[in-house]
């Protein structure tokens, strides 16, 4: 784990806090037993012109997700809270805004412990995984539909119990990839860790429904499906086969924090990217646009000489970007300055092809 950068720490009925203070007592039991719950969203600057994605989306799952484990859920005392802490923050370009619920100190019955934290987000590690994870397939050890009639498994829940989580992030490290995919004993994908999976199948996307199969309602999910849906895409939500993912035309790790990251390898196997689907699912996700076309082109740019392979599926993706944008009556000059190149190195840009930018 890297150092903090820059966080900030705010407690409901207290606001704003050193961060170096007290904010949960030793016997505070979503401490010792993980009982409790949080939600997490990406925020983007600070102060007054700060941007809380999806806030309302995750208040609505951050609450649902209160209410399974019977935890008293405030609403308006939260939204007064984050406001506070938005205000409080000097602006950096993505933090992340994690609001956390526990059922409080066991000496005390009753009285739930709530705070937030705003956290810088590391870019150089959003940059590398926004354009492409290895992935490994683990197995979670249930059936797909292990939640069925069963609430005492909290199913749904975003719950602060994520050892098991945690775990699978290492034990796809120590496979050489960058994520895991949990899968269900019968043989269908569920989620990652800190994922959804959304799945590109002759034109229509599919992602793992909530419910029976106990995964997370992922709002990026959603709002990719809603997106698609809208532009008259076919999505929905479906049992995606494991066998299935090999022989797709598109996979993508989809999250509020690091948007729509797509699968480059998956279980050692390389899969493909389109870069015009890549483009269109982070357009849907709010992670796309030129803005993601420059930092695409920062991480590209070291590769170009050790690992051009990389490189060059990387500039794919930035080629696609600025079509869009000349497809919809956009200019060379705006796709150089959002991408932080001479106006000569756009049309090279926009055409797939690279221009010497290394001396710039």
């Amino acid at each position: 784990m890297r150092p903090l950068t820059r966080q900030l720490v705010a407690v409901l009925g207290r606001g704003v806090v050193p961060t170096s203070d007290p904010i949960a007592t030793a016997d505070d039991v979503g401490l010792v037993r993980g009982d409790g719950c949080f939600d997490a969203m990406r925020v983007l600057g600070g102060g007054p012109d700060a941007v809380v994605e999806n806030l309302d989306a995750h208040l609505v799952r951050f609450a649902g997700s209160a209410i399974t484990l019977e935890l008293p859920f405030d609403a308006d005392a939260w939204r007064a809270l984050i406001a506070d802490a938005v205000a409080a923050w000097q602006p950096v370009p993505e933090a992340v805004l994690k609001l956390v619920l526990t059922r409080g100190p066991e000496s005390t019955p009753g009285v739930a412990t709530g705070f937030l934290t705003l956290t810088e987000l590391d870019l150089a590690a959003m940059a590398k995984a926004r354009v492409g994870v290895g992935v490994r397939t683990l197995n979670r050890g249930y059936a797909s539909d292990a939640f069925a009639d069963a609430r005492w498994l909290l199913g749904g829940a975003k719950l602060l119990s994520y050892a098991v989580n945690a775990a699978a992030k290492r034990e796809a490290g120590r496979q050489g990839d960058d994520d895991a995919l949990f899968v269900s004993a019968d043989g269908y994908a569920l989620e990652g860790p800190t994922a959804a999976v959304i799945v590109l199948r002759d034109g229509t996307l599919t992602t793992t429904p909530p419910g029976v199969t106990g995964i997370l309602d992922s709002v990026t999910a959603r709002q990719i499906l809603a997106g698609a849906a809208a532009e008259g895409v076919p999505a929905r939500h479906g049992l995606i086969r494991v066998d299935d993912l090999f022989t797709a035309d598109g996979v993508w790790m989809v999250s509020s924090i690091r948007g729509a990251c797509p699968v480059v390898r998956l279980d050692g196997h390389d899969l493909p990217v389109d870069a015009d689907w890549h483009r269109r699912v982070t357009d849907w996700s709010g992670f796309g646009g030129l803005a993601a076309g420059r930092d695409e082109l920062r991480y590209a740019l070291p590769l170009i000489a050790d690992f051009p392979d990389a490189a060059s599926r990387v500039r794919g993706l930035v080629a696609a970007r600025c079509r869009a944008h000349l497809a919809a009556g956009g200019t060379l000059n705006e796709i150089a300055v959002a991408l932080g190149v001479a106006l000569w190195a756009a049309r090279p840009l926009a055409d797939d092809e690279w221009p010497d930018l290394r001396s710039q």
